[in-house]
């Protein structure tokens, strides 16, 4: 299972962690997983048997992806010192992940733990199980009655790239080198994320699902959803121009602008439009004929650059984010749906 954090102390756990490499590493030598006999031993974990080789077979993670990417070029000489070139892509990747816990496993085994059969320590303390918060004086029962668990995961991206630019260059008396580029970008890319959580799932009846009403229950008054759906969407455009001349390969004079924008960085417009620009000069010393009568010094050059330099990064909240979820109440009915302020407005 994935892991999570305790918010007061900052520890790491993790429910049913059944990694070898870290079973190996953390539990004592004495216990055995066969005994004298040769036949697997069993051990109490999470208030039910457990053996590592035996869960090891009875919860398996397959794992799938598809990931197809098709990419062209094309350059066309419009004139002798004019070129136009283009570049366009589209990628597609789909990647799913399924966990399956099979019904007699000790992860299932553990949902039903103090009450199948009924011990009232184990029941008391066993906090796979559930009470329900509108009776005090109930018993915890099991969400789990019959059957195993199925997770699924799956991630899905399609997207688009397309670049265009063009180039420019004249050389005038061998001497004056001009050089002029243009270029546009756009990126459009679509992501989704789907989690899945079925419960009593039945492994060893031809895959029925005895579902108890409880396990939902339980989960939205714990505030986890059972299934989720997140959707992202990018979009970003990006425009820019150089130019540069050149004289006798001594002096250098260079000027670049972007215009970049992007839908991430928020909703107003002086935000998620992002211009930079630049310019620069530079003197190639060693290239005059007094640099090139003595031999101590056998480069250089002298630079100078002024400009904003900017990016886009990760920055999100250039406008205010506000985020939907679900209150965290005791009692079924009076869940709700609720906003929250993630981050201000950055301007």
């Amino acid at each position: 299972m994935g892991r999570t954090t305790n918010p007061v102390t900052g520890e790491y756990s993790r429910d049913f962690d059944l990694n070898p490499f870290s079973y190996a590493l953390n539990t004592s030598r004495t216990l055995t997983p066969y005994d004298e006999n040769g036949n697997l031993e069993y051990f109490t974990r999470n208030y039910a048997p457990f053996n590592i080789i035996d869960e090891l077979q009875k919860n398996t993670l397959d794992l799938t992806q598809i990931d197809f990417k098709v990419q062209g070029e094309g350059q066309y000489k419009i004139l002798k010192n004019l070129t136009y070139n283009v570049l366009g892509s589209y990628r597609y990747t789909k990647s799913g992940q399924e966990h399956k816990v099979f019904d007699d496993s000790n992860t299932a085994n553990a949902y039903r733990a103090g009450v199948y059969p009924e011990n009232s320590f184990i029941r008391d303390n066993n906090r796979f199980l559930y009470k329900n918060p509108t009776d005090p004086d109930a018993y915890a029962v099991s969400v789990l009655p019959n059957g195993g668990l199925y997770y699924t995961n799956d991630d899905f991206m399609k997207s688009f790239f397309v670049r265009n630019s063009f180039d420019w260059n004249q050389t005038f008396n061998e001497k004056h080198i001009v050089r002029v580029f243009a270029s546009q970008e756009l990126r459009y890319a679509d992501r989704q994320n789907t989690q899945f959580t079925g419960y009593g799932y039945q492994y060893d009846k031809g895959g029925t699902p005895f579902i108890d009403p409880n396990a939902i229950k339980q989960a939205v008054e714990g505030n986890f959803n059972y299934y989720s759906m997140v959707r992202n969407f990018d979009r970003y455009v990006a425009f820019a121009g150089t130019a540069s001349y050149s004289y006798s390969n001594k002096y250098q004079l260079n000027g670049t602008i972007r215009y970049d924008g992007s839908n991430q960085v928020g909703e107003p417009a002086q935000a998620r439009w992002l211009p930079t620009w630049n310019v620069s000069g530079s003197w190639n010393a060693d290239e005059e004929e007094f640099m090139k009568r003595q031999e101590t010094i056998s480069k250089l050059t002298l630079r100078a650059t002024y400009g904003l330099t900017a990016s886009l990064g990760n920055a999100t909240n250039s406008s205010l984010i506000v985020r939907s979820s679900s209150t965290l109440r005791p009692r079924l009915s009076e869940i709700e749906n609720r906003l929250t302020i993630a981050s201000l407005a950055n301007s």
